[in-house]
């Protein structure tokens, strides 16, 4: 998918500039199932891409992602993971918020700036940003 994205930068919109970031369903592989690691180089190539990292991921997954593809290229790595919740399919509902607080993140973050990231957002859907806010503030 990141290729296809590179090919359409180069092809159709050549002065534009972009980031590209993949979702990861673990510490080595895309949810699509390809090794991240392999992503970034590859999309990496294209001179249009300013960027590269991962997004919506899970928290414990980041600083593997970040670390496999630190050596893979040039380009500053960014983040921005997700809350970290769980989805259960039996009860259609999202695991506990409770251990994913705000001071959680602030320890994460240090981490994952010493694994290669140049960049550390937050991905939060609007039913939790209300809670962030209040643990940040």
């Amino acid at each position: 998918e990141g290729e296809a994205i590179a090919d359409l930068l180069r092809n159709e919109f050549p002065n534009a500039k972009a980031w590209i970031s993949f979702s990861c369903k673990s510490s080595t592989e895309t949810c699509h199932g390809e090794r991240f690691s392999e992503a970034v180089a590859a999309v990496s190539q294209c001179d249009q891409v300013v960027a590269v990292g991962v997004n919506c991921s899970a928290p414990e997954h980041i600083e593997g992602l970040l670390l496999s593809a630190k050596g893979m290229c040039q380009k500053p790595l960014v983040v921005y993971p997700n809350s970290g919740e769980r989805y259960q399919k039996d009860t259609g509902e999202w695991t506990d918020l409770h251990e994913n607080s705000a001071e959680r993140f602030n320890t994460l973050i240090p981490i994952w700036l010493l694994a290669g990231a140049k960049a550390v957002g937050q991905y939060y859907d609007c039913n939790h940003l209300e809670f962030f806010l209040k643990e940040l503030c």
